[in-house]
């Protein structure tokens, strides 16, 4: 569930976590947040730039959604924080000097997305150290022996998420991790100035590992997952589209960007259409495969 949570749930900063990198698009902050039902938690706030704000805030949400429909892991509480300009902190402030932001001076406030704390590092800073010659390799054996890597393989690829990577993969223990950030999704790096054409392809990190991990040859048994994945997840997809058709057209709403919002959502849910309905037969062909028994 995506809780909203309104302008006096963030209670106080507890540190900056990081912008970033490549360009001002995001500012996260670690704060102790007043949820809904009135408990206080340490969560993450993140806050984005005014051009990319709606982008981003409906991104995370809904690929929040599809990953919770696959069954992988992920924070525990997720939602919309409505933050008042005045109390935004110092450090997002800064970030964003000399940005024009039109919604905040018209309504005084902003919305930012906010997920519990997993309180647990990414795979990024356990695997991979500068000074490490073994780091990739250490995280694709540890990717292998994970026990959902088909469930994400076959997610990132029917929602298009380009952006997969080792710093938003979360360990918990031995053979679990959980999955964060969802800022890159349906093939595209922005889909407010890009068209979303879902039969082209684009770089799945989970599915390189796989390929890696095989010796770039997968045995057929060894890809019986993934495409028994597939067909579970259009399956799923099928009962969860017009829920996630409804959500995404109330975050609209909510975030005031009415205009073509409704264009924007059957873009959304035709390319996930799209991607499950193919997803099998498209790692048939990329794993070289005739037929295998699922």
């Amino acid at each position: 569930m995506i809780e909203l949570i309104e302008d006096d749930g963030l209670v106080d900063v507890l540190k900056v976590v990081s912008s970033t990198s490549g360009g001002v698009s995001a500012q996260t902050i670690l704060a102790n947040v007043e949820w809904p039902d009135g408990e206080i938690e340490e969560t993450f706030v993140k806050f984005f730039s005014p051009a990319l704000r709606v982008k981003e805030i409906i991104n995370e949400a809904f690929g929040h959604m599809c990953t919770n429909l696959v069954g992988l892991e992920q924070p525990l509480r997720v939602g919309i924080i409505k933050v008042n300009v005045e109390d935004i902190p110092d450090q997002v402030r800064n970030e964003f000097e000399g940005l024009e932001d039109n919604f905040a001076s018209n309504h005084g406030y902003l919305y930012a997305w906010a997920t519990k704390s997993i309180g647990s590092q990414s795979l990024k800073k356990i695997y991979f150290h500068t000074d490490d010659v073994s780091s990739a390799e250490n995280f694709i054996n540890a990717m292998q022996a994970w026990d959902d890597l088909p469930k994400l393989i076959t997610l990132d690829d029917w929602i298009g998420n380009s952006d997969r990577n080792a710093g938003n993969i979360i360990f918990i223990n031995s053979n679990r991790f959980a999955v964060i950030d969802h800022g890159r999704l349906f093939g595209v790096i922005n889909w407010l100035s890009e068209p979303l054409m879902p039969g082209n392809e684009f770089r799945n990190i989970a599915f390189e590992v796989f390929r890696i991990a095989h010796g770039g040859k997968p045995h057929a048994i060894a890809c019986t997952p993934i495409l028994h994945e597939a067909e579970v997840q259009r399956e799923k997809f099928e009962g969860l589209r017009d829920n996630l058709k409804r959500v995404t057209l109330d975050l609209f709403k909510l975030l005031k960007m009415p205009a073509n919002s409704d264009v924007y959502t059957d873009s959304f849910i035709n390319y996930c259409q799209y991607r499950t309905a193919t997803s099998k037969a498209r790692f048939t062909a990329k794993l070289s495969l005739h037929e295998v028994a699922v």
